[in-house]
This record gives structure tokens, C-alpha cells and sequence, in this order.
């Protein structure tokens, strides 16, 4: 055994930021409770791809979508994969759209997740962007006059990367003629169905009453804070089977999704994260981020720090700073001082999430640090 490059495995990773001390403020990652950690290891060499060989896999997965279909309010038709992640769900929307329904084009804004294009290229489906305002807006009939027919489909954000906004498809129901509409759901499945409760189940209702096929991927490893990696995509029981592929030397004979072998831990482990907080407690989780976004966001402006461009409706805080200081130089500067926020390129600014472990005081802190900057610029 080589002790020496195992202890340099733990030693080289102590230069990373540290999400306990709000070093971490624009990655959609969050530390694990102890109790998930626990079930990591419990289940670290099950497969997820065989849970008819691990019983346990096939019941907990049932048992974590019908909990997660609960909680966001699903139809009992709205068959449950779980995924890796939005990405893999996002490619997988738009293969069922391709396999069941014959969709050959995607619609998609300028602010959607870049693995929506990342799938469209993959699958050969043809893209076309719609663009949006500086605060992430689109126009409606900028939208509807993209779609021409049967196979085109149309891609929506509950709570965008870029702004934290939703795109809200009632504004374009009644001119889509019930195309296909997949709701990436990825950061604000678990975060805007407690900060907006009657305008996100107003959605969901819209969706089920227009007779639409739709699709809506989740993740648990972004704000619930379960162990990467770990999402899920709920399907319309029609076009379930089109994410069903033959294994013929597995015992169930068949499995869901892009990965083959696939980590035991992931349900098992979001499982016992929701568990642990309670929807009682993600709300609380989520309430609060908001809270501490609105605050943010009001701060700086009064402190002439930067203007925020919208007011989004999940907790992801977009600062516009390129009139005050080069953003590069920004960034630069806040991670020597430990703080490592992302680009905002659309607000042409820096963008923070609030994930469950920024506090108030760090964020404080970043505050003070961005004036350090631009004072000393």
C-alpha cells in the first residue's frame, strides 16, 4: 500500500474552499447530513443498475419517488427514473420527446442550462434559442411563433442557473397546441414549491389541464444537500417505456436511464436526506436562502455595490458589477480574500447561490469584500 500517496489524496484537498466557512458561493453544492454519509457507505458497492439483485435499492427507490412525487404534487401517472442529475434528466426528456412523440426540434431560452443544447447535439435534434431581456425575460410571442407543429417541443426553467427565474409556461399554453413541454426543475424542484406554493402548483395544474406531455427532472444533491450524484425525472407513464433498455444478463432484465452501473448510494442516500430535514424543515431551508437572497441583493445595491437585474424567485442572488470593476478582476480578487462566487454572464456581474450553508454573516463578509476591491481598484 502506498500510504504516502493516500495521505497526499487527503493533504492536496485541503486547499479547497471550504463551503462551512462561506468560501463556496456559487456552486449548487452543500455538505451531506452525517446520517446520509452513514448510507453512502452502507451502500457504497450496490448498483442501482441491478435492483433486482439489491432488493433494498428497488424499495427505497420506490419509496423515494413516491415521496418526491408527493411532495411536488404529481399525477399517480407520472412514472419516477431516478438520474444523476439534470443534465442526464434533460437528455433524457428530450430522448423520450424523440423516441415517443417524434420530436425533431427543441425550443429553448438563452438562460436555459447549457446541457439542454449539450443534448439536443447529442440526440440530433435541431435547437433554436430564444433570446431574453437583460433580466431574463422572454416574450411570449417570441416564443409561441417558434413553434410550427407535432415535432417541436419547448424547454422551461424552474429557476434558471443564470438568474434564478421562472419561466412560467401559462403565458403560452394556449398557443403551443400541446407540443411537448420538458420543466427543468433541477435547482428549483426543492426550493420554489415552498418559496411560491400558488404560482408553482398553479403550473403543475396548468400542465395536467392543458393535456400536455410533460416531463419534470429534480435534483437532490443542489439545495436538499443529498450526496452528488443524485436526481430523478418524472415521464408520463406513455413514454415511460421509451427509457427502458435491454440488459439480457441482469436478473431484472432491463434498466432506465444513461447509466449502466449506477451508485447504490444515490436514492438510498437522498432518501435519508429528506428524512432527515422534513419537508417542515426544507422548507425552512429554503424560506430562509430566499430571505437571505432579497437581503443580499438590497444590500448591495444600497451600498452602490452592483444592481440586481431581477428579483428572482428561487435563491440565486445576480449582481450586475461591470460598470464598477472588470469582472475578471473581481473574481480574482474575492477568491484571494476566500470567496469563490461565478460569473454572472447574463447580468454581466457575479452570481451567488444560497445554498443551505451561506449565512447571513458570510454573506456579510463578501459584501465587505467587495467594497474592499473597489476601493482598492
Amino acid at each position: 500500500m502506498d500510504k504516502d500517496l493516500i495521505d497526499w489524496i487527503y493533504t492536496v484537498s485541503q486547499a479547497d474552499p471550504k463551503h462551512e466557512n462561506g468560501g463556496v458561493l456559487g456552486s449548487m453544492t452543500t455538505p451531506p447530513p452525517p446520517e446520509a454519509l452513514k448510507i453512502v457507505n452502507h451502500f457504497i458497492s450496490k448498483n442501482l443498475g441491478d435492483p433486482h439483485l439489491f432488493k433494498s435499492l428497488e424499495l427505497i427507490t420506490e419509496k423515494l419517488v413516491s415521496l418526491t412525487r408527493e411532495t411536488l404534487g404529481l399525477p399517480p401517472n407520472m412514472k419516477g427514473i431516478i438520474t444523476s442529475g439534470g443534465t442526464e434528466s434533460n437528455i433524457l426528456a428530450l430522448y423520450s420527446f424523440r423516441e415517443s412523440l417524434g420530436v425533431k426540434k427543441v425550443v429553448l431560452t438563452d438562460v436555459a442550462h447549457y446541457s439542454v443544447l449539450k443534448a439536443s447535439k447529442m440526440l440530433n435534434i435541431y435547437s433554436e434559442v430564444v433570446q431574453t431581456d437583460f433580466s431574463g425575460k422572454f416574450r411570449p410571442d417570441d416564443i409561441s411563433k417558434k413553434i410550427h407543429g407535432p415535432s417541436d417541443s419547448l424547454v422551461m426553467t424552474m429557476g434558471t442557473t443564470q438568474l434564478g427565474g421562472v419561466e412560467d409556461p401559462r403565458e403560452i399554453l394556449d398557443d403551443l397546441n400541446r407540443v411537448p413541454i420538458h420543466v427543468d426543475a433541477a435547482f428549483g424542484g426543492l426550493t420554489f414549491p415552498f418559496i411560491n406554493p400558488e404560482k408553482f402548483h398553479g403550473i403543475l395544474r396548468a400542465l395536467i389541464s392543458s393535456g400536455t406531455n410533460f416531463t419534470i427532472g429534480v435534483d437532490f444533491h443542489k439545495f436538499l444537500g443529498a450526496p452528488i450524484p443524485s436526481g430523478i425525472i418524472f415521464v408520463p407513464e406513455e413514454i415511460y417505456p421509451s427509457l427502458s433498455f435491454d440488459v439480457n444478463y441482469i436478473s431484472s432484465g432491463k434498466q432506465f436511464g444513461l447509466l449502466g452501473t449506477r451508485p447504490g448510494f444515490s436514492a438510498a442516500a437522498a432518501l435519508a436526506t429528506l428524512a432527515y430535514y422534513g419537508l417542515d424543515g426544507l422548507s425552512k431551508r429554503a424560506k430562509l436562502a430566499y430571505e437571505n437572497t432579497l437581503w443580499f441583493l438590497e444590500e448591495a445595491k444600497h451600498r452602490g455595490l452592483g444592481f440586481p437585474v431581477n428579483r428572482p424567485e428561487v435563491p440565486i442572488a445576480c449582481l450586475s458589477t461591470d460598470e464598477l470593476i472588470e469582472r475578471e478582476k473581481l473574481l480574482e480578487e474575492l477568491a484571494k480574500r476566500g470567496f469563490f462566487v461565478y460569473r454572472g454572464e447574463k447580468c454581466r456581474g457575479i452570481r451567488v447561490v444560497m445554498m443551505p450553508h451561506v449565512r447571513k454573516s458570510h454573506l456579510q463578509r463578501l459584501l465587505k469584500a467587495i467594497e474592499e476591491v473597489l476601493i482598492s481598484s
